[in-house]
Formats: C-alpha cells, structure tokens, sequence
C-alpha cells in the first residue's frame, strides 16, 4: 500500500506484487478528503478513524509513506501537512502492519523512472507506464500513492535479481 500524506486529501493505493517475476497489478487507488471548513483537529480525527478502518479491512502487509519535504510553494502548509503525516504514521503502526516503509520524494520519482527535477505533472504518465496501462484518472493524491507503494515493488525486485544472481 502507498500513502501520499495530506490535510484536504490523502492520496492511497494498494498494488499486488507477484512474488515469482514481480509483476505488478493496480488493485485499487483514490483519495480520501476532509471538508475544508472543518477544524484541523476534526480533520486529523477524520483521516485517522478513515486509515484505521480501511487498514483493518484491506490488511496490506506494507505500506509505504512519503516523507513530507518542505519546499518553497509548500512552506505556507508545511506544518499541516507534517501533522497529518504524523497521524498516518501513527495509525499505520497502531495497526502492526508488517513492514512500514518511510520514503522522499525523490525515491517516489525514481521508482517510475522519473528524474529528480520532475514536475508533478509528470506522475500520471510514468506511473501509467510503469504498470502499463491507459493513462490513469482520478486525483493526484491517489496517482502519487500508486507511485509510492512502487517504491517497495521496484527494491523487491532489484533484491529479487540480486538473489537470482546470487544463486546462478
């Protein structure tokens, strides 16, 4: 599963990793919102009793959070967006998920073979790519959180090569 943390919108994704060759299936993405005239402790609450719930119901066995990073357009909500991360952490790890995964920006970008300098327009494409499909719909968040659970799929699979190697 991947998070992409946020206030307004949390971006999640959850993604099937074939164990023998590492192929990679979408099983689901979106965003879940808060209302936007809502108090951000309710907001907080809100987010949650959401990842609460949906963690009980889906039980992925990793999960993988972007790492908020302050940058010069977000310094006006940084502290928000680190409250709301701090949330999901918490509530990732109140439900003893097997591996939690803490990733940048950076990683995220690399996993669908984008460069450091990437614009957020550029997600869409390379995640559709990456798993070889139509280009996606939906939000950004959820886009993003498809990225972020690749994160885990593509070390999976350099470590699976590597072993492959190892073995020959």
């Amino acid at each position: 599963m991947g998070i992409d943390p946020g206030l307004a919108s949390v971006g999640h994704a959850i993604i099937h990793v074939r164990p023998e060759d590492g192929a990679v299936t979408l099983v689901e993405y979106g965003t879940f919102t808060t209302p936007a005239k809502t108090a951000e402790a309710e907001r907080l609450i809100e987010i949650d009793a959401w990842l609460s719930t949906y963690l009980s119901v889906r039980q992925p066995r990793a999960v993988v959070l972007e790492r908020p990073y302050p940058t010069a357009r977000m310094l006006s909500n940084v502290l928000i967006v680190g409250m709301a991360y701090g949330c999901l952490v918490t509530a990732v790890r109140r439900a003893r998920v097997g591996v939690v995964m803490e990733v940048n920006s950076m990683a995220v970008k690399a996993a669908v073979g984008l460069p450091r300098t990437a614009l957020k327009r550029d997600m869409r494409a390379a995640v559709s790519l990456a798993l070889g499909v139509p280009l996606l719909k939906g939000a950004d968040d959820g886009i993003d959180a498809i990225a972020v659970a690749l994160v885990k799929a593509t070390r999976d699979e350099v470590d699976r090569v590597q072993l492959a190697r190892v073995r020959a």
